[in-house]
């Protein structure tokens, strides 16, 4: 126990660095001809095509590294939104990487890293964080993983240089999934970091570009209203090495001093559990409010649950499928809340240590 939560000092980045940064993506991105691009594409989309190509966008410089490797200089990009939302595609656009497919196949239940080497500057380092809507991973399970990766690097004063959050223009609308992403997002982020925030679209070729730019509009004044305010900035990712680079470069010109996440205060500084931190709170409280309403809609289902007396029975086995697939799904809901409870001897210890002013390490 101690007295005052500590802050660690956060560590900016030259601005020279960040200027030779840019110059360098950009060298990388025009570089590449027409050819050696379609030839990518290709290999990103087709991985079974067994095509050389080494000199395009720096292919053969970007690795895969673990967290160990990571250095407090190193300009880290964390790239989150729902699964399915272009995060690993353009982390293969910026970075050249030519196993795109597989790689996303594989890889998107971890936190994944890649570093990309900028010669005579800080390392470019793109972080590929889970989404919350992951089919096989639970939510507890996907915030663990994320608050602990978070809080690591934090204890090794390594700080995200800016967060690239991604979204699908091409959705008829926001629905669960993608409100339940946003929301963790701000849970996680807090207010200090929201400057150094890129709110990026992607899919614009699969829909009509009014359509698209109403979409856009929406998104701008009804679901990030809030974070805009805070100084982040929107970005279309167009599935273009040119649109990629323009994205990066907004977060290079972005005059602003390294700052923890919420969660990574929450967690290192003021000594919190998962459960209690902002983002914990949040799921908890939103997943109890899910299996509230499951077991609603159980409790009205199984007073269906009849055979009718003119032996349709189909109805019946149909009605009853879709119950054992609910039950299952609330079972599965209510087991997320149990692992974000603070088991109640430790609620006990850390009330009481509150009431003395003092906090647990």
């Amino acid at each position: 126990m101690d007295g005052n939560p500590r802050t660690l000092e956060p560590k900016p980045i030259p601005k020279k660095n960040l200027g030779k940064m840019k110059l360098y993506l950009q060298s990388k991105f025009m570089q590449a001809s027409e050819g050696e691009w379609e030839q990518y594409q290709l290999i990103n989309h087709y991985p079974g095509l067994n095509l050389s190509s080494s000199s395009y966008m720096g292919h053969g410089q970007a690795k895969r590294i673990k967290a160990e490797d990571l250095y407090p200089e190193d300009f880290v990009i964390a790239v989150m939104g729902p699964s399915g939302s272009g995060k690993t595609t353009f982390i293969n656009f910026a970075t050249g990487l030519q196993s795109g497919f597989r790689y996303s196949q594989q890889y998107t239940n971890e936190v994944d890293i890649i570093r990309l080497p900028v010669p005579g500057s800080s390392n470019i380092v793109f972080v590929d964080i889970p989404g919350f809507d992951d089919g096989d991973k639970s939510d507890a399970d996907t915030l663990k993983m994320i608050g602990d990766w978070l809080a690591k690097t934090y204890r090794r004063k390594i700080m995200l240089g800016g967060i690239l959050y991604f979204h699908r223009i091409s959705d008829n609308r926001v629905g669960g999934g993608s409100l339940k992403n946003l929301s963790m997002f701000e849970a996680l982020c807090g207010k200090t970091m929201l400057q150094n925030v890129i709110l990026t679209t992607t899919m614009w070729d699969g829909i009509d570009e009014q359509i698209a730019m109403m979409r856009e509009g929406q998104l701008k004044e009804m679901y990030w209203a809030r974070i805009l305010e805070q100084g982040s900035t929107t970005k279309r990712f167009l599935g273009t090495k040119q649109s990629a680079f323009q994205v990066l470069e907004t977060l290079f010109n972005t005059p602003s001093d390294l700052q923890p996440l919420l969660i990574q205060k929450e967690i290192v500084d003021e000594h919190m559990e998962l459960n209690e931190t902002t983002a914990g709170r949040k799921l908890r409280s939103d997943l109890k409010e899910i299996t509230k309403k499951h077991r609603g809609l159980l409790r009205r289902m199984r007073t269906q649950l009849k055979p009718t007396k003119d032996g349709d029975s189909g109805n019946f086995m149909v009605l009853k499928e879709e119950y054992e697939d609910l039950k299952e799904l609330t079972n599965l809901v209510a087991y997320n809340v149990q692992q974000l409870e603070l088991p109640v001897g430790q609620r006990i210890a850390r009330m009481a240590a509150t009431a003395f002013g003092l906090k647990f390490h």
